[in-house]
């Protein structure tokens, strides 16, 4: 017994501290002298191999604590720092607001590149969807915990232990419908089982309405794969309470998408409802699925690629401001699960599960690049962060989910084309827009140095769109669609540079029909009007309504105010009247309206006062 419990007469429990000291806040002594403590059955068994298991786990635990002194370093040496970034942010503010953004973004970009091959970081769960950790610290940590959960054997069967330490909130139980985060972004609330059920389509209609996504809305959000969605809608026979939990929303999203790609006489026809009414209730389904999903925080990839699918299109019908707020959420929403990194770095994403991944993170820069060139482009999504690869040119059927390595890229139009042109466009765009960065504002005419440059760009771009430029065989309307939304985009980038060229809206020649800008800009209203009223492709005008036509609208008009009316000039507002008509109501709540609206009407005062 210790000496304590020896002098009191009690019991001891012969622990070190025994039970009575540590209640009796005693230091427990045990006698050197007597009888030799013997080492339990157990130890005296041990193998050298498992005392090499231990000595393997104490050197981990080693590692795990220089590892917390670094990150105690770190932290350290930043705080040190504070006084100086505080003072050099100061300097670079009042040298101006553009030089600061300039600095601040090159020396975030240009020292993220620098780390980006040692910065890969790791992927925690897998049965409830994967969460990515890309800080250098917890990654390794995520690594060194995982080791040592293999070593002791202490894996649980309900979830990951290291998982929990990054991910409490997504794993926690207590978390209910009624207390999810993600509520409070739309406007519905809890709903009752009868509620929900209202918002979802008819089992009997999930198949008219899948095979109309397949026709009207895969081409241009092509984010899922096609064989595999349709086996699970037709095992399930349309029927929302048959499939996964997470696959609701997506379910909830294609309707809502399908609906709105129709017109009012096929949504008549087919549902016996008013299409704005139909619309209305599967939005607010796909909110309220999204909701229940708690999809901000998600780690599913379904439920990612139902908001996505969402957003585009509410891009239609919101303004602006709104899409662009939400597509910054969305984007955080695809860091948080590593869509911005390759799913090829991850040994435990198979070939198929990186394709899809990649399809979505393509689609979401593409709606970031859309919506910010609205807003401030200078918060866009950085190439610095990512390394995800482009989508494969590959139809559905070339693809499935057992491949262990996926097959060569097509050449010519597959499933993916329209994707990878707005992928182009994007990547286009952006050039452009950093390679003229220091043009603007153009307030003079340009230097030979600076028109050689534009004449490069201009190739550069002409260039880039051949492929999707080329007549296809045997020549579908999709083929059409595709081939006409190249050349609207390189219209639309020469009508850029041409804009540095020549900086004055109204200063054009005498003759409209040899003024190239103007020449530009009336050829991109004309074949938006022809891919949304001609017949071969009509059926995809839905997806062309809520895209105004700034750029174009504006220079056509400001042309036609200094010119005399003709045949010519008579032809070009006819055509800027076809587009107003096409654009939403929702164009009178943007900023640029008013302006647009002002010009219209000296334009129409003019032409009354020539006819």
């Amino acid at each position: 017994n210790c000496i304590s419990c020896k002098e009191r007469k009690v019991r001891c429990d012969r622990r070190r501290p025994c039970l009575n000291c540590s209640k009796a806040n005693r230091e427990c002594v045990f006698p050197t002298t007597g009888r030799i403590l013997r080492q339990p059955q157990r130890m005296r068994r041990e193998t050298p191999a498992s005392v090499g298991g231990q000595v393997d786990l104490v050197d981990r635990i080693h590692r795990l604590e220089n590892m917390v002194s670094r990150l105690r370093a770190r932290t350290d040496s930043s705080q040190a720092g504070q006084h100086d970034l505080a003072g050099s942010e100061i300097s670079l503010m009042n040298e101006g607001q553009d030089s600061f953004c300039d600095v601040g973004f090159s020396s975030m970009r240009g020292s993220r590149r620098a780390n980006d091959s040692s910065e890969i970081g790791v992927m925690v769960g897998q049965e409830r969807g994967r969460l990515y950790v890309g800080d250098g610290f917890w990654a390794d940590l995520q690594q060194e915990l995982d080791a040592i959960k293999q070593n002791i054997n202490a894996a649980s069967h309900e979830d990951d232990d290291a998982d929990s330490i990054y991910t409490p909130s997504l794993q926690s139980s207590h978390r209910t419908i009624s207390t999810s985060t993600s509520s409070f972004i739309f406007s519905n609330r809890s709903r009752s089982t009868r509620d929900t059920e209202d918002l979802r389509p008819l089992p009997s209609q999930m198949l008219f309405i899948w095979q109309t996504f397949i026709e009207n809305v895969d081409p241009f959000i092509k984010v899922l794969h096609v064989p595999t969605v349709s086996k699970m809608i037709h095992d399930s026979r349309g029927n929302f309470d048959l499939l996964p939990p997470s696959m609701e929303p997506l379910m909830s999203s294609i309707a809502f998408a399908s609906v709105k790609s129709l017109t009012s006489e096929e949504v008549q026809t087919h549902f016996r409802s008013d299409k704005k009414d139909l619309v209305s209730r599967f939005r607010l389904g796909t909110e309220d699925s999204l909701s229940r999903a708690d999809f901000i925080n998600t780690k599913e990839l379904s439920v990612v690629q139902a908001l996505l699918v969402y957003t585009l299109l509410i891009r239609l019908e919101e303004s602006q401001r709104y899409v662009w707020a939400l597509t910054g959420l969305i984007s955080r929403i695809a860091v948080a699960i590593g869509l911005h990194r390759d799913g090829s770095h991850f040994p435990g994403i198979s070939p198929f599960e990186a394709e899809m991944r990649r399809r979505t993170w393509c689609y979401i820069r593409i709606l970031d690049f859309a919506t910010g060139d609205f807003q401030v482009p200078e918060i866009s999504i950085s190439d610095a962060i990512s390394d995800t690869k482009l989508p494969l040119n590959l139809d559905d059927e070339d693809i499935q989910q057992n491949m262990s390595v996926l097959p060569e890229a097509r050449g010519g139009h597959t499933d993916m084309a329209i994707c990878l042109l707005r992928c182009k466009i994007w990547r286009v765009g952006k050039h452009i827009k950093d390679a003229t960065s220091f043009m603007y504002p153009c307030r003079q005419e340009p230097d030979a140095d600076t028109l050689c440059q534009l004449e490069k760009l201009s190739k550069f771009s002409q260039e880039a769109f051949l492929e999707f430029l080329a007549p296809s065989q045997p020549d579908k309307p999709i083929h059409l669609f595709t081939r006409t939304m190249a050349a609207v985009a390189v219209r639309r980038y020469e009508l850029i540079l041409q804009h540095i060229r020549q900086p004055s809206l109204q200063h054009g020649k005498d003759r409209l029909d040899t003024d190239k800008p103007f020449s530009l800009a009336l050829g991109i209203l004309e074949d938006i009007h022809m891919l949304q009223h001609g017949p071969p492709t009509s059926r995809w005008a839905w997806q062309l309504d809520g895209f105004i036509q700034w750029q174009p609208l504006a220079l056509v008009l400001s042309r036609l105010s200094v010119v005399e009316f003709d045949a010519m000039t008579e032809h070009a507002w006819s055509v800027v009247m076809r587009s107003l008509e096409a654009c939403p109501e929702s164009i009178k709540e943007e900023p640029l309206w008013q302006p647009l609206f002002n010009v219209i009407q000296s334009v129409k005062n003019r032409r009354l006062r020539q006819l």
